[in-house]
């Protein structure tokens, strides 16, 4: 009893999601701005060229290095004095340090690179500058052939329901010639010619529906959806 209300609950809601999702043309725009390959490549190159632009700029300013060293002797070397102390003692030294550290940190300006490096940062600004020119030409050309593959899709699927009600007034006209046929009323040419009419619709109902598929196909490519 528990199942069955549960089934009867969520029913309508998988109903809901079962029902084939419409897709307008601002919403294929955007998804084409947010998930074409070619267009995100171009994204990358973009965010590379600004970083480049940045790393450039880091030549206008002071470099500090800092380095570092630890050095220990386990024997140090001794060194003997040529005399002997009172009680036959000869005197010594250890001659250097057991555990040495060595620190410096080194200040960098440059100087006579300025040009140069102005010189590098303009050629990244003009590098990056082309990029955003060339990703905003081919989003312009990518959102008018979206725009054309919708609307030649919705004229295509419009044409197939003017070929299948073609079709079935065919198949009307066929029974009616067919009994006309039967009746004596009718020749055999007068069915075969509405046949013939009734299977070129259907050949090019077939041909659209293939074109269908193709213009769906670049559709999907150009949004980079695996359905559609």
């Amino acid at each position: 009893m528990k199942k069955a209300l549960l089934l009867f609950l969520c029913w309508p809601l998988a109903q809901a999601f079962a029902q084939p999702q419409t897709l307008d043309l601002d919403a294929a725009w955007q998804i084409l701005l947010q998930q074409n390959l070619s267009l995100q490549q171009y994204e990358r190159a973009i965010a590379q060229s600004k970083l480049e632009i940045d790393i450039q700029k880091t030549n206008f300013y002071p470099t500090l290095a800092v380095v570092g060293s630890y050095r220990h002797l386990s024997q140090p070397p001794r060194i003997d004095l040529q005399f002997q102390l009172p009680g036959g003692q000869q005197p010594s030294f250890q001659a250097g340090l057991q555990n040495q550290y060595d620190f410096a940190a080194v200040l960098q300006q440059p100087i006579f690179t300025g040009l140069r490096t102005r010189n590098l940062v303009k050629s990244a600004r003009s590098q990056n500058t082309a990029l955003e020119i060339q990703r905003q030409v081919l989003q312009n050309q990518l959102l008018l052939q979206t725009g054309q593959l919708y609307y030649e899709i919705q004229l295509n699927r419009l044409q197939q329901g003017v070929l299948e009600n073609s079709i079935q007034r065919a198949g009307v006209q066929l029974e009616k010639v067919r009994n006309f046929f039967l009746a004596g009323q009718a020749t055999n040419f007068d069915t075969l010619e509405v046949f013939n009419r009734r299977l070129q619709i259907s050949n090019q109902l077939q041909n659209l529906k293939t074109v269908h598929r193709v213009l769906l196909s670049k559709l999907r490519y150009l949004l980079n959806l695996e359905e559609l």
